[in-house]
């Protein structure tokens, strides 16, 4: 687990490529034990049955891609100023973070469940960007969490799941 957790925040210690390709691994880490997790409570236990939410692909792009990212990392780092006024370690405050973006997705078809891991492993990666700047700390988590939804909508146009 300390590997991986290092793994995570040695984000901050990239810059140029070296950070797209960093930022593009942590994109499928959230991504994949995301959709099998989705998958799994879709098939086991249900939730609310999912209309796709967006009427056209405009919409997709623009909530899903833009408006989305930006407001949730906004909110993202509201909950860690919060948050952190009442634990002074990060992984739990991650944790806690994940849980609250968990219940924030509860209209999922997974209950929100594959939402914890994504914001747990994007809490991680903001927390340390953050140490050294926010800015790039909301830069960098915005483009993961708009990859993490473009690969979504992607196979949902794709696969219609």
């Amino acid at each position: 687990m300390r590997k991986f957790i290092s793994y995570l925040q040695n984000i901050a210690d990239k810059r140029g490529w070296a950070l797209v390709i960093h930022s593009v691994c942590v994109v499928l880490i959230c991504w994949v034990p995301a959709q099998l997790i989705w998958f799994t409570f879709h098939i086991v236990y249900p939730g609310p049955t999912e209309e796709n939410y967006f009427k056209t692909p405009l919409e997709a792009i623009t909530l899903a891609l833009l408006i989305a990212p930006i407001l949730e990392t906004q909110m993202m780092r509201m909950i860690f100023y919060a948050g952190g006024k009442f634990l002074s370690n990060t992984l739990a405050l991650c944790g806690v973070s994940a849980v609250v973006w968990g219940v924030l997705h509860l209209d999922t078809q997974s209950w929100g469940v594959h939402a914890i891991w994504a914001f747990f492993v994007m809490g991680v990666c903001f927390r340390r960007l953050q140490q050294d700047s926010g800015k790039k700390a909301v830069r960098v988590i915005t483009l993961i969490h708009a990859g993490f939804n473009a690969l979504s909508y992607g196979c949902y146009l794709v696969f219609n799941v």
